[in-house]
């Protein structure tokens, strides 16, 4: 019997083993620019943000506005959705910083009009030229 537990703590010990060496490893440059991005949303700064816009983003904005945009374009997008939504609160809930593929999600809280109001905002990150870019942000 104590055979028979041997070679389950065996098989647990190398199912473990091949688990930790096959999961993505956590990159702290995701993480610098998730912390960042979550900043410039908290803070309602288009242009701390504008620091990872790439040149081919995709935008989606609730159902009214979707597609790849341009780096201008995203920049006006985004100040006039901070200047349309003025930030109260923003924090990603769930974050994912592996080297494959990094992306935050979380819910904005916002004024306008005088009324309270949230958002959700989902990022995706890819990396280009050993920096991180946003390739998606969707507002919902």
């Amino acid at each position: 019997m104590n055979t028979y537990r041997y070679y389950i703590f065996l098989i647990f010990l190398l199912i473990t083993v091949n688990h930790s060496i096959v999961q993505a490893q956590d990159n702290p440059d995701a993480l610098k620019t998730i912390i960042r991005i979550e900043d410039a949303f908290n803070n309602g700064n288009v242009e701390q943000l504008s620091e990872y816009i790439d040149n081919k983003t995709y935008f989606s904005f609730t159902s009214d506005l979707t597609g790849y945009f341009s780096y201008s374009q995203i920049y006006n997008l985004i100040k006039d959705y901070f200047e349309a939504y003025k930030a109260i609160k923003f924090s990603f809930a769930s974050k994912s910083i592996n080297a494959d593929s990094p992306f935050g999600w979380g819910e904005y809280i916002y004024l306008k009009n005088g009324l309270r109001g949230s958002h959700k905002i989902f990022i995706s990150l890819q990396s280009s030229d050993s920096k991180f870019y946003i390739s998606q942000i969707s507002i919902n």
